[in-house]
């Protein structure tokens, strides 16, 4: 694949990961904050549901391609891309580390006799955090990325 159809897709398909991280860290992260737990937990795991179904596929694809790129260019447009790349396995670090295990336990069938708050508070509290972590460090792989394919 040519430098120039890499850098191409590479931003194509990041900008869609960081948009999706940039999206929830900025409309539902903040929602969720204020809604009551049982509202939180139905809402959460609606929106997660859907997210999941594409985003591994982004991130994986965005992060191969942004150290198959670091391998086409020099200088420090390369040194970027190495950075961008590192920050996108960060994301994807967190994401599987921290945020699936967060998922599956909300995701776990609760009674509705059981009293779940604290361990949803807890599990929202987490979780709302480490996005916005993650999204800082997809926002800063793009911004880094974008820089990289512009100047190489």
């Amino acid at each position: 694949m040519s430098r120039q159809l890499t850098a191409s897709v590479l931003l194509i398909v990041d900008g869609l990961f960081t948009g999706v991280l940039w999206t929830l860290a900025i409309e539902r992260v903040w929602i969720w904050r204020r809604m009551d737990e049982r509202a939180f937990a139905d809402d959460f795991r609606s929106s997660i549901r859907r997210v999941d179904v594409v985003q591994p596929v982004f991130g994986l694809v965005a992060t191969v391609l942004a150290a198959y790129y670091a391998t086409k260019v020099s200088g420090s447009a390369q040194w970027l891309a190495f950075i961008g790349t590192a920050l996108l396995v960060t994301v994807m670090v967190a994401s599987v580390a921290v945020g699936v295990p967060l998922q599956k336990r909300l995701r776990a069938p609760q009674p509705d006799d059981l009293d779940i708050s604290a361990n949803v508070l807890e599990i929202r509290r987490v979780w709302c955090r480490m996005h916005l972590v993650r999204t800082a460090c997809g926002v800063s792989a793009f911004a880094l990325l974008v820089v990289a394919v512009l100047y190489p």
